[in-house]
């Protein structure tokens, strides 16, 4: 992914230490994930940044599955959304449609790991 440029050295390496450990379904999923909401947000320099700013939550927040990314959305900044208010909550509603419909969890994987 191009937009990978915005994300911090420290962030790609946990991102990488998560991406070896999850199942080939559970990247699949982030894949799909992704490629929802930027098809919704727009694949633009905004929309990128708000994926970023998405896996930067979902590290900080501890997950440990990529697959999660659907889950974050309702954590991104209102500042950020501007201008792409109904674009966020058609975003919203496709990925939790489908999270329900591949039975993904509600709740995010966690569990603290070191560096």
């Amino acid at each position: 992914m191009v937009f990978f440029d915005q994300v911090s050295t420290e962030a790609k390496k946990k991102l990488g230490i998560i991406w070896k450990s999850m199942s080939q379904e559970d990247k699949e999923h982030f894949i799909n994930q992704v490629a929802l909401a930027l098809s919704v947000l727009g694949s633009d320099e905004k929309g990128k940044k708000l994926v970023v700013e998405l896996l930067g939550n979902m590290l900080e927040d501890g997950s440990r599955n990529l697959a999660d990314v659907g889950l974050y959305l309702e954590f991104l900044d209102e500042a950020e959304l501007k201008g792409k208010e109904d674009k966020f909550k058609k975003a919203q509603a496709m990925l939790e449609s489908y999270r329900f419909k591949h039975d993904l969890p509600s709740e995010p994987s966690k569990e603290f790991f070191s560096s």
